[in-house]
């Protein structure tokens, strides 16, 4: 009775925290497509509580094809350890992505060298970065006279020149708080972009927002 009971609470408390996505269909080029016409297929599971997608893809056999996580599924933004795999089930090669940016390749056990990164730094740095949300941060009154606090996390991207766009809401506990959030990201000043090798690219970033009812 005891497992029982242990086995519905691990139940329940793993749906509070996860959310099962929509199976997505994919061609032998990687577009989507039918179920009749797919080659493989992809099951991603949001995590509430990190923010990011944890994904699983298969070949229509059922076998897996690939592992990774997401801070994001459209546009895609790959973060963390990936693997992908042969239908034979033994690992084809190893790249781990921060912001989409490779950070390490292995491919047949051996470590590929990678190029010289430069991510993209807020004027100040991070401490700076804080200061201005705070700074900046228009509570919305009807927010706080309905007492609506908590946490909006945003993606954006930092262009090649610097430039904030691609601002997108990924988690948020009320559309008041959203829109000042948006409000908030967009009005960033420029970055100092990051770089590839030298050259300026694109990176993708993750700010968390925490709206906290100001004490009288």
């Amino acid at each position: 009775m005891k497992n029982l009971i242990a086995l519905i609470f691990l139940l329940i408390t793993n749906s509070l925290f996860s959310q099962v996505l929509d199976t997505i269909w994919y061609d032998a080029k990687w577009q989507k497509c039918t179920k009749t016409d797919a080659i493989y297929y992809r099951i991603a599971t949001y995590n509430t509580e990190s923010n990011n997608y944890s994904v699983v893809d298969y070949y229509k056999s059922g076998k897996i094809q690939m592992t990774g996580t997401f801070t994001s599924i459209e546009p895609e933004v790959k973060d963390g350890m990936f693997v992908w795999y042969l239908e034979d089930g033994n690992s084809s090669q190893k790249i781990e992505y921060k912001n989409n940016v490779i950070i390490k390749r292995v491919k047949n056990g051996v470590e590929i060298p990678q190029g010289t990164k430069k991510h993209p730094e807020f004027p100040g740095g991070m401490t700076a970065l804080a200061q201005y949300i705070q700074n900046n941060t228009i509570y919305p009154t009807k927010a706080a006279k309905q007492k609506i606090q908590g946490k909006v996390v945003v993606k954006f991207r930092v262009n090649a020149n610097g430039k904030v766009d691609n601002v997108q809401v990924i988690n948020s506990v009320h559309p008041l708080l959203k829109k000042e959030a948006m409000r908030i990201v967009k009005s960033f000043p420029k970055f100092i972009p990051g770089e590839l090798n030298g050259t300026t690219i694109p990176f993708y970033y993750t700010v968390p927002i925490d709206f906290q009812i100001p004490k009288n």
